[in-house]
């Protein structure tokens, strides 16, 4: 960070509730010095922070009544202080790099965060000198596994996810994300080992209320992609194996033609007749195939593995957009404005045990 004469403090974070709005909030003045609240209390500590674009690593704890402030994990100072109360975490919001003036609004131009920020992580403790000293020693990219709240959960967008079980409780889930359509691309990137359940591994369901398998991609047991779109179904081959390397896909329908794509390079295609656009009110799934709109999901037919890149376009794209998404790789937004994105997928919950690799790229 560098100074700014126009934010005093530069927020880090802030977490509000129904009942208390500075819960918790933690900033950087510009003298360097640490503005904390929490539960009704606050305090100005010493940091030793410098506003001279060098990255710092800073820690902030409450415990036993004393606020302390580690720079580099060394003290820089602690003050004993009264009158904290726990807060009802009811209808709480945290926010990253803004001060709330309302419950998740009314942001302050003169408190906002400006300038880099990575690995922030959060226990709902006073961690011990070895976890100061890890989280410290860990630089801006990893994982800390003890905090409640990572780094990795904060900053879940755009990210590879690692679909970590075979449970019918992982998947994400997006209510009427889709306008009327003919014909579709879906490109992703996978990653899977050989499964005894899973067949197929279902990468996506679309289901509506009139048809529950408006639009199913899934990839079989034998690498082959099963196929439904609005009742049709086709099964064609796509050079996937499952053996834990990473292999991007692309789906394709237009005119009645299906076609898959390994790495940019056509693996099957096949014409069918008979399909039609699928109503606008239904639900999309990622990881899961839907017996009923939004539920019933199959543990024969989930997905586990690693995904990434997921984008879906309501229309055939061309082969440049096509060879662009394959080159884009596990990160960034691809070219060609997808009708949903990787990240407004990962932008919702992620429900069960996925876990975001935030620091993993591919191939």
């Amino acid at each position: 960070m560098v100074a700014d004469d126009d934010i005093n403090p530069a927020t880090i974070l802030s977490y509000s509730t129904a009942s208390n709005l500075d819960a918790l909030s933690i900033g950087i003045k510009k003298d360097g010095s640490a503005e904390i609240a929490f539960g009704g209390a606050g305090a100005t500590l010493e940091t030793g922070f410098t506003h001279d674009n060098t990255w710092q690593h800073l820690v902030f704890l409450y415990g036993n009544r004393r606020f302390q402030v580690y720079k580099n994990n060394v003290l820089q100072e602690e003050k004993v202080v009264s009158g904290v109360a726990a807060s009802d975490p009811a209808g709480s919001i945290l926010v990253i790099g803004q001060h709330q003036g309302s419950l998740g609004g009314s942001f302050d131009s003169s408190k906002l965060f400006y300038g880099y920020m990575a690995n922030l992580n959060y226990w709902g403790y006073a961690i011990d000198d070895w976890a100061r000293g890890q989280a410290h020693t860990q630089g801006c990219a990893g994982s800390l596994s003890s905090a409640n709240l990572k780094w990795e959960t904060i900053t879940v967008v755009g990210c590879v996810l690692h679909f970590a079980t075979n449970s019918t409780s992982n998947f994400i889930q997006l209510s009427q994300p889709l306008a009327w359509f003919y014909s579709f691309t879906v490109t992703v990137w996978l990653k899977m080992g050989a499964v005894d359940n899973g067949d197929p591994a279902m990468i996506l369901t679309y289901a509506t209320p009139t048809k529950v398998d408006a639009l199913t991609i899934g990839i079989s047991r034998n690498g082959s992609a099963e196929i439904t779109f609005d009742g049709s179904k086709v099964t064609l081959a796509s050079g996937f194996t499952h053996n834990n390397t990473w292999q991007h896909l692309t789906f394709m329908h237009i005119n009645g033609k299906f076609q898959v794509y390994k790495n940019n390079v056509l693996q099957g295609e096949k014409t069918v007749s008979g399909t039609s656009a699928p109503s606008t009110n239904g639900i999309v799934v990622i990881g899961q195939y839907q017996g009923s709109v939004g539920g019933n999901f199959d543990s024969s037919k989930l997905f586990y593995g690693y995904m990434a890149n997921l984008n879906i376009w309501l229309y055939a794209i061309n082969d440049d957009t096509r060879g662009k998404a394959h080159q884009q790789g596990c990160k960034g937004s691809v070219q060609g404005s997808p009708d949903l994105s990787w990240e407004t997928i990962t932008g919702e919950t992620l429900s069960g045990d996925i876990q975001p690799q935030c620091a993993m790229t591919c191939p």
